[in-house]
């Protein structure tokens, strides 16, 4: 995926999924409100990153599973919110990207898009 692309959905994950306020878009520097100095996150390519992601939707009692498909090549992603706890509106996503990160932050930004 493009380089831009890749940040765009850096910079929207990290400000409507995470809560963070992005400080240095082509580094991927972003602000966590809590007190520490400013940190990388660039889920969109990094499972490092993209596993914070996993883990705030199991925080707001999501069922959330990512496999590869090795019939298509790629990964899905599935994001329940029937139990959800968070007081973010979320809707239920499936979707398929190229990688398990990309799938991660992509399922991510379309669940908390409702």
């Amino acid at each position: 995926m493009d380089y831009f692309k890749c940040r765009l959905i850096d910079r929207l994950v990290a400000e409507k999924v995470m809560g963070y306020i992005m400080v240095n878009e082509e580094h991927g520097i972003v602000n966590k409100q809590n007190g520490e100095p400013p940190t990388e996150f660039l889920p969109s390519t990094n499972l490092k990153y993209a596993w914070q992601v996993f883990q705030k939707f199991v925080k707001w009692n999501c069922s959330i599973e990512v496999a590869y498909v090795p019939e298509i090549k790629k990964y899905r992603c599935l994001i329940d919110t029937e139990n959800a706890t968070s007081n973010k509106k979320l809707r239920n996503v499936f979707l398929f990207a190229e990688s398990a990160p990309l799938a991660i932050c992509k399922a991510a930004l379309k669940s908390v898009e409702a």
